[in-house]
């Protein structure tokens, strides 16, 4: 018997795009799963758009957020997670479209037991005109050892979107997703999985499409943005802190450390000052000294003075 997938999509206001997303998800040619929508309050009407489906496909299911859960896409995730069925699970998106095969080729690779995710290739696409963009990434990681990928997530030059890998259940911990930001979930949710060292397989084929336009979900003030970056960084070093020896956990600090003072810098520029005070304090509390202590000292006696009485200086905030 095929083996069961669970697709579970958060959804909010999307009335213009989901059926899209779902069309993808009708037309596959592995026919043995679930699509679990979890909606998150919309106002428009993307309720009525996905019953429409749903009376002629029972696979889809609609469910609303519970008000006992905080309102997004995260809580949104987390419950879908709770109330599916497959024995492997896909978060995907409300505006992303998958390729046809998208579920046959990757639940082919899960033949084998050990695999904990299958990710597949992914490309931007136009929503207006349709017209395939660039790839998410131009760096490969199927070359990369263990500590290089996580390093090179926690620097932002390798990764890959929420909807491009595919897990096996019994890897993922309940409520994966921290409810509580506002962005940076996708990045924080990751980076925990990779330090938990699953077995991860890549796909080169391009079987996932994802919308670059104005239509594209998010729309985080910069503040709850600036907020969410920082609390996610701290919690993956503080884990970083927790798991690993000295000499490993140290190739990992400087592209922690350089978010910091990214923050710190925003927060510098938007006159958020009791931010700016936490942030820097943080970088005194959780960092070595042996890391910290020149950028800290080029920021303080240089870039802080320079910044705040001629408006320049900030070159002395980069790492």
């Amino acid at each position: 018997m095929d083996r069961f997938v669970s697709i579970i999509i958060p959804l909010f206001n999307r009335e213009g795009l989901v059926s899209e997303t779902l069309d993808s998800i009708s037309k596959q040619k592995y026919s043995n799963w679930e699509c679990i929508i979890v909606d998150d309050g919309s106002t428009d009407d993307s309720v009525k758009v996905v019953s429409e489906y749903i009376l002629t496909n029972s696979r889809f299911i609609l469910y609303k957020r519970p008000t006992s859960y905080l309102k997004g896409a995260n809580s949104c995730r987390n419950f879908g997670l709770e109330q599916s069925k497959g024995e492997f699970v896909h978060f995907l998106d409300s505006d992303d479209i998958l390729h046809e095969n998208f579920l046959s080729e990757v639940v082919s690779v899960f033949s084998d037991e050990k695999i904990d995710a299958v990710i597949v290739s992914s490309r931007f696409f136009d929503g207006s005109s349709l017209n395939l963009l660039g790839q998410w990434r131009n760096v490969s990681p199927n070359g990369l050892e263990y500590f290089d990928l996580l390093e090179g997530f926690l620097a932002d030059t390798t990764g890959w979107p929420i909807s491009a890998p595919v897990w096996r259940r019994k890897s993922l911990v309940s409520s994966p997703f921290d409810a509580f930001l506002y962005s940076s979930q996708d990045w924080l949710f990751h980076v925990q999985v990779l330090l938990s060292e699953p077995n991860l397989v890549f796909l080169e084929k391009e079987l996932l499409y994802i919308r670059r336009d104005g239509e594209r979900i998010g729309n985080v003030k910069s503040f709850e943005k600036l907020m969410s970056t920082f609390c996610s960084r701290r919690k993956v070093l503080k884990e970083i802190n927790i798991r690993f020896r000295n000499v490993e956990r140290d190739t990992f600090f400087l592209p922690l450390l350089r978010s910091h003072f990214s923050v710190i810098r925003t927060a510098l520029e938007e006159r958020e000052f009791l931010f700016f005070v936490r942030v820097l304090l943080s970088v005194l509390q959780d960092f070595p000294i042996r890391v910290s202590f020149v950028p800290l000292c080029r920021l303080i006696f240089l870039g802080l003075p320079l910044s705040l009485v001629l408006g320049r200086g900030y070159s002395f905030f980069k790492i």
